[in-house]
C-alpha cells in the first residue's frame, strides 16, 4: 500500500509493523487494530521519520522530536536550524536548502548519513565540524563553500563524496582507515590531500584536483580508479593487480604499461599525449583513446576487447588489425582520419566473426560501399556516420 504523502505512508507502515507480531487473522481483533493505529498516531507527534521536502519552510522546531531518526527536508529556505534535541538522528538530508547560519551537529552522536548537496550556506566560508559525529558512514557535500572540514573522529566512514566545493584547501583523511569509496571532484582550492591511511579503498575518483603525482602502491584493494584532470605526467598502474576500471582522462601522460594488471576490464585514456602505450591484456573489454594523438593502434594482444573508442585520431596509412579481437562489436572512428580501405577490411573481419547487433561509426565521407556492410546490417549491426 502506498500514499502520496510520505508522512502518512510512514504512519501506515508503522500500523503494519505493529500488527506484524500477530500470526493469524483471528488474533487481529478490532481492539488490536485500534491499538496499532493509536500507537502509530502517537508516533506522529514524536516520529522517527520526517519528510518535508520543498515546503517553503524557514524554521523547524525540533524540541519535542527526541525520537527522530531520519529527516528528509530538501529544497527549503531555512533561516536557522536547531538540532540540539534531536539526539537520536541517524539520517539527515538537506540537499538544495538555504541556511543563513552555521550548522551545528555536535549533539548528534548517532548520525550515520548526511547529504548537503547544493546546500546554499556558508556563503562567506565556513568550517564544518563533524568530529562529534563518530557514527558517520556516508557523507555527501556538493556545491557548497567551506573553508575546512573536520572528520577527525569519524573513523567508520565508508563512503565520502565531495563535489564542487570552493574554499577547501586541506583535507586530512588519515582517520578514515575503513573508507571504501572516495569521490573528490572539482575542488580547485584543494592544495593538501592526505589519503595515505585509506588503504581499504575500493573506488577512488579524483577529478579536477591538482595532484601532479600519485603513488598507487598503498591502495592494493582498488577496483575502480579515476584520476581525471589531475595534472599527472606519469603513472604506474602495475602495483594494483585488483584494478578493473581505470580512467586517466585529460592528463599529460605519454606512455603506460598495463601488462601486469591482469584483472583490468576498462581503460579510458582520453586526451593524453600518448606515444608509447602497451595495451596488451587478456581481460580488457573496453578501451577509449579519444584525442590521444595516436597514429597507430596495436590491438593484437586484446582478445577480449568488445568496445573501441578511437575518435579524433590520425590513423591514415596505418593498418588497424582487429583480427585477434573476435568479441569486438562497438567501434567508433568519428573524426578520425583513416583510409577507406581500412573500413572495408574491418567490416570483413567483423562479418567473419559472426557477432550481431553491433555498432560501427566512421568519419562520414570516408566510407566506401561494401558487401560486408550490407551483410552486417542484415545481422542487426548499425553502420553509421559520426558526422564531424
Amino acid at each position: 500500500m502506498s500514499t502520496q504523502n510520505p508522512n502518512i505512508q510512514a504512519i501506515v507502515d508503522r500500523v503494519f509493523d505493529n500488527l506484524s507480531q500477530y500470526n493469524t487473522p483471528e488474533s487481529i481483533t478490532p481492539s488490536v487494530v485500534a491499538g496499532a493505529i493509536g500507537l502509530a498516531v502517537q508516533n506522529l507527534y514524536s516520529p522517527q521519520d520526517l519528510f518535508m521536502g520543498n515546503n517553503g519552510v524557514t524554521s523547524l522546531d525540533l524540541t519535542n522530536y527526541v525520537n527522530l531518526e531520519r529527516l528528509y527536508a530538501k529544497d527549503n529556505p531555512f533561516v536557522s536550524l536547531d538540532f540540539s534535541n534531536a539526539v537520536a538522528l541517524k539520517v539527515l538530508h538537506l540537499s538544495s536548502c538555504e541556511l543563513n547560519t552555521g550548522l551545528d551537529l555536535s549533539n548528534q552522536p548517532n548520525l550515520e548519513e548526511i547529504d548537503l548537496s547544493s546546500f546554499s550556506d556558508f556563503t562567506n566560508g565556513y568550517s564544518l565540524d563533524l568530529s562529534s559525529n563518530t557514527a558517520l558512514k556516508n557523507v555527501v557535500l556538493d556545491t557548497i563553500l567551506i573553508n575546512s572540514l573536520n572528520l577527525t573522529n569519524c573513523t567508520v566512514i565508508d563512503k565520502l563524496e565531495l563535489y564542487s566545493i570552493n574554499g577547501l584547501t586541506d583535507l586530512d583523511l588519515t582517520s578514515q582507515t575503513v573508507l571504501k569509496t572516495l569521490n573528490l571532484a572539482n575542488i580547485p582550492t584543494l592544495n593538501n590531500l592526505d589519503i595515505s591511511n585509506c588503504t581499504d579503498l575500493e573506488k577512488l575518483n579524483i577529478t579536477g584536483v591538482t595532484l601532479n603525482t600519485f603513488n598507487i602502491t598503498p591502495f592494493n584493494q582498488l577496483v575502480d580508479l579515476s584520476l581525471i584532470s589531475t595534472n599527472l605526467t606519469n603513472f604506474d598502474p602495475s602495483p594494483c593487480a585488483s584494478l578493473k576500471t581505470l580512467d586517466l582522462s585529460s592528463n599529460s601522460i605519454p606512455n603506460l604499461d598495463f601488462s601486469q594488471n591482469t584483472n583490468l576490464e576498462t581503460i579510458i585514456l582520453n586526451a593524453n599525449p600518448l606515444d608509447g602505450t602497451n595495451l596488451n591484456s587478456n581481460t580488457v573489454k573496453t578501451i577509449s583513446l579519444f584525442a590521444t594523438g595516436l597514429t597507430s593502434l596495436d590491438l593484437s594482444g586484446l582478445p577480449s576487447l568488445e568496445a573501441l573508442d578511437a575518435r579524433n585520431l590520425n590513423l591514415s596509412g596505418n593498418l588497424i588489425d582487429i583480427s585477434n579481437c573476435p568479441n569486438l562489436k562497438s567501434l567508433n572512428f568519428t573524426a578520425t582520419v583513416i583510409d577507406s580501405a581500412q573500413h572495408t577490411a574491418n567490416l570483413e573481419i567483423l562479418d567473419t566473426n559472426g557477432l550481431t547487433n553491433g555498432i560501427y561509426t566512421y568519419k562520414g565521407f570516408s566510407f566506401p560501399s561494401s558487401a560486408f556492410k550490407t551483410s552486417l546490417e542484415a545481422k542487426g549491426w548499425v553502420i553509421q556516420s559520426g558526422g564531424f
